[in-house]
């Protein structure tokens, strides 16, 4: 049995003596004092070649990427050898990034008029994120789709192209229109696809055909596009304006602030439905109903509360979106804290990125002494 050193002092100051310590532990006494001066976090021997960057040097070259500088790994060589002095290859620098799990990415673009509006958005998911477990809400959009919709992505053996091929034309338009309700199953109320665009009579159209399952009153989630205030349009066709005939159905209409689709979980289903139309790559406009029918038979079996809970919780507090997991200027204070850490051979209980606690048991001796052993 191998003993700390505060194992050590505390059996010494229980009037044990170093050679009784060493003959509990079947050991001799200078085994003891070794065991006594050791260090109480030992660095552990790393596996592996040694990093040819220096981590301040990293740390700086990531700052620099983070900026906005959309560098290739070669551009990154190269950016060290000029401002650091550091000549190292494409390689080098592919390995250091691996060890951080850092990636290329796609980038997820947002409109930049977004922030001007932020004000809005915060006092929007104020107002109604708090209603969300305790009223009624339903959120509708509209989105369009092509035929010959195809995969974007597959597998491939490494090296080689995922090569495929589809129709020349891209397709016929439509467009879905669709309406969720915030419930945890069943949360698909109506939807209906119209050829080409929406216009004010398809919108009046779906609104009218669309039953809610109680007579209690609703809030609908919407953006503000032109058709979702048509009023002129539809009295020029002889229909009720669409703010009447949502009151004459207990509706509330809810739009959303300028510039926020993020906050509307319809946007959600139209990407999990997109990807599955695109798995059954219709070709006519029979094949596209039957592609939709299926995903739409799937969504219903998803939890539409979270859906709505996710777009509330893609902005901070002050009205602008949030980073997810903590990636960008985070990620670089990330590698200080694990550097500190991988550099100090001794550290306290709570120094670092973790706590480092010293999981404690009882163990009795032979002897009838009591010591604890981590």
């Amino acid at each position: 049995m191998r003993l700390k050193p505060h194992q050590i002092n505390f059996l010494k100051k229980e009037g044990l003596t170093q050679k009784k310590i060493a003959n509990l532990c079947l050991r001799n006494e200078r085994t003891i004092r070794r065991w006594k001066n050791e260090p109480l976090y030992k660095r552990k021997h790393k596996t592996g070649r040694k990093a040819k960057i220096p981590f301040k040097d990293f740390v700086s070259l990531m700052s620099h990427i983070l900026q906005g500088n959309n560098l290739t790994q070669q551009e990154m060589a190269n950016y060290l050898l000029k401002e650091k002095g550091l000549s190292v290859s494409q390689q080098a620098v592919s390995r250091m990034l691996k060890k951080y799990d850092i990636t290329h990415k796609k980038i997820t673009y947002h409109s930049a008029d977004q922030l001007r509006f932020k004000k809005g958005i915060k006092q929007f998911i104020e107002t109604t994120k708090p209603l969300l477990p305790i009223v009624p809400f339903l959120a509708l959009d509209e989105c369009s789709f092509h035929l010959n919709e195809v995969p974007r992505r597959s597998y491939a053996t490494k090296g080689w192209q995922a090569n495929s091929r589809k129709p020349s034309s891209k397709g016929e338009n439509h467009t879905l229109i669709l309406c969720i309700r915030n419930v945890k199953s069943q949360g698909v109320i109506h939807y209906e696809l119209i050829q080409g665009g929406m216009k004010s009579n398809n919108f009046h159209e779906f609104l009218t055909n669309l039953n809610l399952p109680s007579n209690e009153k609703h809030y609908l989630i919407m953006d503000n596009l032109k058709v979702h205030h048509a009023n002129q349009s539809c009295l020029d066709l002889g229909l009720t304006p669409i703010k009447e005939l949502l009151a004459s159905k207990n509706i509330q209409p809810t739009y959303l602030p300028s510039y926020s689709p993020e906050l509307n979980p319809t946007e959600l289903c139209f990407n999990f439905i997109r990807k599955s139309i695109e798995k059954q790559k219709p070709i006519t406009t029979e094949e596209l109903k039957l592609a939709i029918d299926k995903a739409i038979a799937l969504l219903q079996e998803k939890d539409m509360t979270e859906y709505f809970r996710h777009c509330f919780d893609c902005f901070d507090e002050n009205g602008v979106l949030a980073k997810r997991k903590a990636k960008g200027i985070s990620q670089v204070a990330r590698l200080f804290k694990r550097q500190l850490y991988e550099n100090s051979p001794t550290l306290t209980k709570r120094t670092g990125a973790k706590n480092y606690y010293i999981r404690m048991k009882k163990i009795r001796l032979k002897s009838g002494h009591a010591f604890r052993v981590g």
